[in-house]
């Protein structure tokens, strides 16, 4: 009996200490980053929402009829923010407005790409935006490298892949946020279905370029291990996803479908030993060091000595608008690691 009694106490406890605080914090952010349009709608509904919790906690005695109202409220708030969809239409900031599409041949051995960005970079928000179309055959591939990004913290990072195929032709495809003319990236709000999902494809003296030289981000370029026929298989499976992201379009999440998260699920489509979900896929800035340990980036050297000759940032800037860039990157690395 006294064993019962306790349980129910921590039980209790645990409802009125946790549940109950993390599932109103829970409500006030879903309403705040809602789908209500302006700055003053989802003020006023916060205000409105807190003012309700707060009635609930105050006026209603029974404890029982008070967690009755609040899972109500709840249900009603989660319904709300399910119903949220995701859109095409909106007004995007200039270099996320083009979407990129793909034509993949039935036998599934050539894709034109269609909207390549190309950009014309002075600083990186003053840039003229140039598109061109491209196609590529499975005879052409080669292989595919993981980039890596920093622009603070070493924990949290971008990540991104380039395919590379015959005559230096290099195609990056990076997983990003598509942000409205005014937003800007807040990992809480994506959280809150505040993004939809981005696929830029670019050239690497677009994509690499505007992180290295614009942006002035430490960057990483790795070789994979993955065959060509492995390449191709996740080039063809990515431009798949961009397209039907152009007829569906989808959220970015920054747990569920940030630019690591949704990439895995790109390689798992190829690997025989999935890369299961891990604390290093939400702290993305140890990536490069758990696809390392899967063998998945070529693995010439101890990892600390291969980190530091993948550096690129640095050769990057002194190439900045060289037609050989992306050649003469690789080149670098490779004499680094001899």
């Amino acid at each position: 009996m006294p064993g019962k009694i306790y349980l129910k106490r921590i039980s209790r406890w645990f409802l009125q200490y946790f549940v109950v605080p993390v599932v109103s914090l829970w409500m006030i952010l879903a309403v705040w980053y809602s789908n209500l349009p302006g700055k003053i709608l989802p003020v006023i509904a916060v205000i409105a929402l807190i003012s309700i919790l707060l009635a609930i906690s105050i006026k209603i005695k029974d404890r029982r009829h008070a967690y009755g109202f609040l899972f109500c409220l709840f249900i009603t708030v989660l319904i709300w923010h399910l119903l949220v969809s995701p859109s095409n239409e909106r007004d995007w900031l200039p270099q996320f407005r083009q979407l990129t599409t793909a034509d993949v041949s039935k036998s599934g051995d050539e894709v034109i790409v269609h909207n390549i960005r190309n950009s014309v970079y002075r600083t990186k928000d003053d840039f003229d935006l140039r598109y061109y179309d491209k196609t590529f055959s499975i005879e052409q591939i080669r292989g595919v490298d993981l980039l890596i990004s920093y622009w603070g913290n070493k924990s949290i990072a971008h990540t991104f892949l380039s395919f590379e195929f015959a005559d230096d032709q290099h195609l990056a495809i990076s997983i990003e946020i598509r942000p409205e003319s005014d937003e800007s990236y807040n990992p809480l709000a994506g959280l809150f279905k505040q993004y939809e999902l981005f696929y830029a494809v670019g050239d690497e003296r677009d994509i690499i370029r505007l992180r290295t030289n614009y942006r002035m981000e430490d960057t990483y370029l790795y070789q994979s291990s993955a065959s060509p026929e492995q390449a191709w298989a996740l080039f063809t499976d990515m431009m798949n996803r961009i397209n039907h992201l152009a007829d569906k379009p989808d959220f970015y999440g920054t747990i569920r479908q940030n630019c690591t998260t949704a990439l895995v699920r790109h390689v798992n489509k190829i690997l025989t030993e999935k890369i299961p979900f891990s604390g290093r896929l939400l702290f993305n800035g140890f990536s490069d060091k758990l696809a390392y340990s899967k063998g998945l980036i070529r693995a010439t050297r101890p990892f600390p000595e291969l980190k530091a000759a993948c550096y690129i940032s640095g050769i990057a800037r002194e190439l900045d608008q060289d037609p050989q860039f992306s050649s003469k990157i690789r080149t670098h690395i490779q004499q680094a690691l001899k």
